[in-house]
């Protein structure tokens, strides 16, 4: 260990500088907090929507945001690398933030441990969400059609 003389002349031991913190852990371990914070969030409107007891209103909110994350047709692609998946946390937080004040507290915190269970024992619900929302999205671009053509028939 190399030593250096103090003003005293004392021989000191001469200690490395202190390393800072790596950031890029710190970010990365935040970022992955947040993402799994967002993917809990979209089980508990999941689960809001598949409860029986859940408000017709909150119930309706809950599918229109499930069904616009699945959806393959959005106002911007998710095959574009960062605005792709932008446009999904934007309708999601906006839903989210509706369901939870239309929403009763008791609900909320049954559909969260639910997500919790589910995210804990590895239950998939994606085929599901899938089945579902594909469902939504198809009843919803058959209406327009349907809408659509009548309105050309008639004029």
């Amino acid at each position: 260990m190399m030593q250096h003389r103090s003003e005293t002349g004392l021989a000191l031991p001469l200690q490395p500088p202190a390393r800072p913190p790596e950031k890029s852990h710190d970010t990365t371990s935040k970022w992955s907090e947040r993402r799994e914070r967002f993917r809990s969030e979209l089980f508990v409107i999941w689960f809001l929507l598949r409860q029986p007891k859940t408000p017709w209103y909150v119930r309706m909110i809950a599918g229109l945001v499930a069904a616009y994350v699945v959806s393959p047709i959005q106002l911007i692609p998710s095959f574009i690398p960062v605005i792709g998946f932008m446009d999904d946390v934007a309708v999601a937080a906006a839903g989210m933030a509706m369901i939870r004040y239309l929403a009763p507290s008791h609900l909320i915190e049954e559909a969260r441990k639910r997500a919790r269970t589910a995210s804990a024992h590895g239950e998939n619900v994606v085929p599901a969400a899938r089945r579902t929302t594909t469902i939504i999205v198809a009843s919803c671009w058959l209406l327009v059609s349907i809408c659509f053509f009548v309105i050309l028939y008639r004029f």
